[in-house]
């Protein structure tokens, strides 16, 4: 959160988001982390283990529907 000034506080200030910095951050950080990934482990592996950690979570949604939800 940033404080920021606005006209519509009595002090002249309220928090506010600054949500491009905070994607910013994001993604930075994720490249950062698909370089080191992908330094180790060749080109591409990182978005291959998203891909494969992205099935098995909905694999794990699709079964738990059909075991507790009924079909």
């Amino acid at each position: 959160m940033i404080l920021r000034e606005s006209p519509t506080s009595a002090q002249g200030y309220k928090w506010t988001s600054d949500w491009d910095s905070i994607y910013s951050k994001i993604w930075h950080e994720r490249a950062d982390q698909q370089y080191e990934y992908d330094c180790e482990h060749g080109i591409g592996a990182f978005q291959r283990k998203e891909k494969e950690e992205l099935q098995k979570a909905h694999k794990f949604f699709a079964d738990f529907e059909k075991k507790y939800m009924g079909d």
